[in-house]
């Protein structure tokens, strides 16, 4: 099993001639966010069974602030989007930390799996754009 991090990588290569090689840190930081996406210990159980309850949640909240109609509602996908905005502004406004930049890609790949489950117009061609 391989336990190198993206930081061991970084300081490898800080360490000889070569630069540090971009594509390969965020692809390092793309593996380690699907782990903690994936992670059995996660204690936030299924991330879309998730989602739904939390827009079950903020539908009854801004309905019964007057923000939403009674034939409005906030979707599954609306959920992780609007998580990604408020890393985004943590990350704008707050102090500089990775975990931010790291929060908005999982919850990109969360909002990936909700608009695929959720939505009947995409077929498992349209979620993957690479070849396994």
């Amino acid at each position: 099993m391989n336990t190198e991090t993206a930081a061991d990588k970084r300081d490898d290569q800080m360490t000889s001639t070569e630069a540090v090689n971009g594509d390969e840190v965020a692809s390092a930081v793309l593996e380690d966010v699907a782990k903690l996406v994936g992670d059995t210990r996660d204690s936030h159980g299924d991330a879309i069974e998730n989602q739904r309850h939390i827009a079950t949640a903020w539908t009854w909240y801004l309905r019964g602030k007057g923000v939403l109609s009674s034939s409005q509602e906030i979707e599954t996908v609306d959920v992780p989007r609007m998580m990604e905005l408020l890393k985004l502004s943590r990350a704008v406004i707050g102090q500089s930390e990775l975990d931010h930049d790291r929060d908005v890609t999982g919850y990109g790949g969360i909002a990936t799996a909700c608009q695929f489950v959720e939505d009947d117009d995409f077929t498992e061609d349209d979620l993957f754009i690479t070849d396994s």
